[in-house]
């Protein structure tokens, strides 16, 4: 009994030692069964590829054949047509006489020549004639000038402007006409009546002119101290102001003269506080002030006098300033 009870515990771990070597030979198998497995479907990949490389290899020769065999044709069709050509060549140098050829090849430069010769006589002669014809046109310049210049002395409307200059019984001239102040080289009149801006313009065009530009700072006194003298000599008149061509009626705050240019920087004499475009009380349309005009200083001379420009509105009547060009008789 107790030989048998000590073989027990033997016996289990000599059962449990073959189950172990049994479940790694199973493992062992079914790893060689993988790896068999494996390998063979890797060799049928390849196997297909490589069926698939034959079967366009097969194509791709079959496709070159063709061309091979296209190429051949056309190479053939090639040396046909060169054997031809060939062929029209030789007959048509054995039929030619060069003789011939070079005897009309020899005529063809001796055209050729006396035409370069022809050319170039002609080309002098051509020289001769330009300057021939500036030299002309250079003599008449200067006399189709003086023409024109006593044409339009004599033209009636300038002896009308110019007899207005000139006393009829003297005959002596003058450079402005008479109530106007010279300035340089132009012409100004401070008038006595006053109208809006757009009919004080136009009274201006009428005299051959426009309203006054200031184009500097000698221009600005010369205006200004225009309308102190003008209100100092007429007591008499109510003067407010004097109109002058600078509006900013197509844009607000950007003004021009009526001679299209801008206000340069360096020639600007707004009188302080302006432009404010402000907008009278009696003005219904609330146009506002968009035309300058000159307003006369307290006194000429003191700091700050020129600066006279103010901004009012264009519908309001003042005097105004005209100025056309001064006579010059040359």
């Amino acid at each position: 009994m107790e030989l048998k009870m000590s073989l027990t515990p033997l016996r289990i771990f000599k059962l449990i030692w073959h189950i172990v070597l049994v479940g790694i030979l199973s493992g062992i198998l079914l790893a060689v069964v993988l790896i068999i497995i494996v390998e063979w479907n890797t060799n049928q990949v390849v196997i297909t590829s490589l069926e698939q490389v034959k079967e366009e290899m097969a194509i791709n020769t079959e496709r070159l054949l063709e061309e091979k065999n296209w190429i051949a044709e056309q190479l053939n069709i090639t040396k046909a047509n060169f054997s031809i050509l060939k062929a029209e060549y030789d007959q048509m140098w054995s039929s030619c006489n060069l003789t011939m050829l070079e005897m009309e090849i020899n005529r063809l430069n001796g055209v050729l020549k006396r035409a370069a010769q022809s050319r170039d006589q002609y080309e002098r002669q051509v020289r001769q004639l330009t300057n021939q014809v500036r030299t002309l046109q250079n003599n008449y310049r200067p006399m189709e000038q003086e023409n024109r210049k006593q044409r339009s002395i004599l033209s009636s409307k300038r002896l009308d402007y110019i007899w207005n200059l000139c006393d009829r019984t003297t005959l002596r001239c003058s450079r402005c006409l008479r109530g106007w102040k010279e300035h340089a080289s132009r012409c100004f009149l401070l008038t006595k009546v006053d109208k809006n801006w757009e009919n004080a313009r136009i009274d201006c065009l009428k005299y051959k002119g426009d309203l006054a530009v200031v184009h500097n700072a000698e221009d600005q006194a010369f205006l200004t101290n225009l309308t102190f003298q003008f209100k100092k000599a007429n007591p008499d008149i109510t003067f407010h102001s004097a109109w002058i061509g600078l509006q900013d009626l197509v844009k607000e705050g950007v003004h021009f003269w009526v001679n299209g240019e801008r206000i340069k920087w360096d020639v600007i004499y707004w009188r302080t506080g302006e432009p404010n475009n402000a907008i009278a009380t009696w003005d219904t349309d609330q146009a506002g002030q968009d035309c300058v005009s000159i307003v006369p200083p307290d006194a000429v001379g003191p700091e700050g006098w020129m600066n006279s420009w103010d901004d009012i509105t264009c519908v309001g009547k003042r005097h105004y300033i005209c100025e056309t060009d001064a006579l010059i008789l040359a």
